[in-house]
């Protein structure tokens, strides 16, 4: 039974009669022995249960039941997730970046491998329609055939360059694309690694220490019964 020191008076109702003590009672020295039963009392059998969240290393308040807790619990898992998708958003990024320079670069060598290429096509076929001029005319045709076939070596090798360039940065895209499923995986994680709502709480039973047991009051005290109609001894609730 607990009751509220507040409550407490100083003095019995009118016309009160007060029971006899035991004789423990009227011994000073008691109340200490009492007082460290107690305490002793308190140590071995009482005990608070309370939760903890694995996934936030969390525990409740002394005050909070389990329903309450998964509630805090929720708000924090949403804080949480939003700290390390930040987190990660950030790690993801540099490296999307640079990826993405790569790219830029890549493209930057496409357009001029692919410039390059135009110009050895440009000078072969003038070079394969001088040496066919130069063949109907008869003047140096020999000579200019071989130019001509070395502008179409030329101008394949620069075709390859061009290929090669544009599979770089092929490959390039790919990489990014794999790193952003990478993230949205990484992201998606979180919410499976931090769900208050379906996880297993721990359990745990904190049993408080002599040093944090303190008795407030330990002291004499009557508690009183009224006698009711045939002599019935009852609280005055009872009777009402």
């Amino acid at each position: 039974m607990r009751h509220d020191l507040r409550s407490l008076v100083s003095s019995s109702e009118p016309l009160a009669q007060v029971g006899a003590l035991p004789a423990a009672a009227v011994e000073k020295k008691s109340y200490t022995t009492w007082k460290r039963e107690f305490v002793d009392w308190v140590t071995r059998t009482q005990s608070l249960t309370i939760w903890r969240s694995p996934s936030l290393d969390v525990v409740s308040r002394s005050d909070e039941d389990e329903r309450a807790f998964r509630i805090r619990l929720q708000q924090q898992a949403r804080e949480r997730r939003d700290t390390e998708r930040g987190k990660l958003e950030e790690k993801y990024g540099a490296r999307a970046a640079r990826i993405e320079e790569r790219i830029r670069r890549a493209e930057q060598t496409v357009a001029r491998e692919q410039e390059q290429a135009r110009h050895a096509k440009l000078q072969t076929a003038v070079s394969i329609g001088a040496t066919v001029l130069g063949s109907l005319l008869g003047r140096r045709g020999l000579g200019r055939a071989t130019t001509a076939a070395r502008g179409v070596g030329r101008s394949l090798d620069q075709a390859g360059d061009v290929g090669r360039a544009e599979e770089n940065v092929a490959k390039l895209r790919e990489e990014l694309a794999a790193l952003d499923a990478e993230l949205r995986a990484e992201i998606e994680d979180l919410g499976d690694r931090i769900d208050p709502v379906t996880e297993t709480l721990e359990t745990i039973a904190v049993r408080p220490e002599k040093d944090d047991v303190s008795p407030r009051l330990v002291a004499l005290g009557w508690l009183p019964w009224w006698v009711g109609p045939g002599g019935t001894r009852a609280a005055r609730a009872d009777l009402d």
